[in-house]
């Protein structure tokens, strides 16, 4: 996966050949006045300052940041449409495979976490993928470009059109499941809470609160492999439901022997 740098980096030169893609998509972040929005749908305006203040959240620092993103975020747009690059401009539940097709390059605009995102569903090693980091007062973003392009885009432009930049080549990590619940259907672990009860609180729990603790049966699945239709970039998480015990998991690299090692949460 290629992502464009333009910094001069160790005095190397940038002279790549001049890039002008005809079609961009535009991964935008869910910024967290969006997600209370369309959390608490239900809630007018007021209702919903109101309930933030319930629970500490200032309000107007969230419609605030919210505005800044989405200022930079229409300046990428504008300045990509006023060099007729054709765009599309989707959220994290609107980016998929058909929409990755589509596009000559892939642009993100909000911080790391969106960027990694994007990475993760380009399957091609020759799409570019260029973050834009669309809210520099709230984080560095590592992985865009420099800050300074925030809001001087079009100068990145006509930099990609003059080829005065240098892509950086990074390298993705495939995953693959095995077991008898390998082909699970995925979930966020933003979005899922705990499945079963803390096994270490059984006790509290059945003697307290009379809550039925669900047998876990074992599977009759026949065991398979299969490889997860992502790439990481660096965010690889092994996530378990037994919080706070000892785990241990097999770890190989390149068909290199297994290693078996041990985490502590």
């Amino acid at each position: 996966m290629a992502e464009a740098s333009t910094s001069q980096q160790n005095c190397a030169p940038l002279n790549e050949k001049p890039f002008v893609p005809k079609k961009a998509l535009i991964l935008t972040k869910f910024s967290r006045y969006e997600f209370e929005k369309r959390t608490h749908s239900e809630l007018s305006e007021d209702e919903l300052i109101k309930n933030l203040e319930d629970r500490g959240s200032d309000y107007n620092n969230l419609l605030q940041h919210h505005q800044i993103h989405v200022k930079n975020r229409e300046l990428v747009v504008k300045t990509l449409q006023d060099n007729d690059i054709e765009t599309k401009v989707v959220n994290r539940f609107e980016y998929c495979d058909s929409n990755i097709e589509w596009a000559d390059v892939i642009i993100t605009t909000g911080g790391d976490g969106t960027f990694l995102m994007a990475a993760s569903k380009i399957k091609s090693k020759d799409k570019p993928l260029i973050g834009i980091n669309s809210d520099p007062t709230r984080s560095l973003g590592h992985l865009c470009l420099p800050s300074f392009y925030t809001e001087n885009f079009p100068e990145a432009v006509n930099r990609l059109k003059a080829g005065n930049f240098r892509w950086t080549q990074r390298q993705r990590i495939k995953i693959s499941l095995s077991g008898e619940n390998a082909f699970d259907p995925p979930i966020e672990l933003h979005d899922q809470q705990l499945q079963y009860p803390e096994y270490r609180f059984l006790d509290c729990i059945e003697g307290h609160h009379k809550t039925k603790v669900p047998k876990l049966e074992k599977s009759t699945k026949p065991k398979c492999m299969h490889e997860l239709p992502v790439r990481a970039l660096n965010e690889v998480f092994i996530g378990e439901c037994l919080s706070s015990r000892v785990s241990y998991y097999e770890f190989s690299i390149n068909s290199l022997p297994k290693e078996k090692l041990k985490a502590l949460d």
